[in-house]
């Protein structure tokens, strides 16, 4: 990525996305304001167009990252990197 890119991370977990954006931004990746919803990733994805999404799947809110993802796609073709910390036995 140029420095010109940037990165949209959605994460509702405070201490996920701070770690997340402290390694990225250190790397030399520029990061958006981080989504902590699936509305609030809508509207920071159509502000910015961002390069790349960094997708928790289970946020809070009334859209999951799967169907953030979905709206986001339908308008922008930009890559997702699904992230999860949800685990079940199911």
């Amino acid at each position: 990525m140029s420095s010109a890119d940037s990165i949209l991370i959605v994460e509702d977990d405070v201490n996920s996305a701070f770690v997340l954006k402290a390694i990225l931004q250190k790397a030399g990746y520029s990061i958006l304001p981080i989504a902590s919803s699936g509305e609030m990733a809508l509207q920071l994805a159509e502000e910015h167009h961002p390069s790349l999404l960094l997708m928790d799947i289970t946020l809070s809110g009334s859209l999951d990252g799967i169907d953030t993802t979905l709206k986001i796609k339908q308008k922008y073709d930009v890559p997702v990197i699904y992230l999860t910390g949800y685990t079940s036995e199911d």
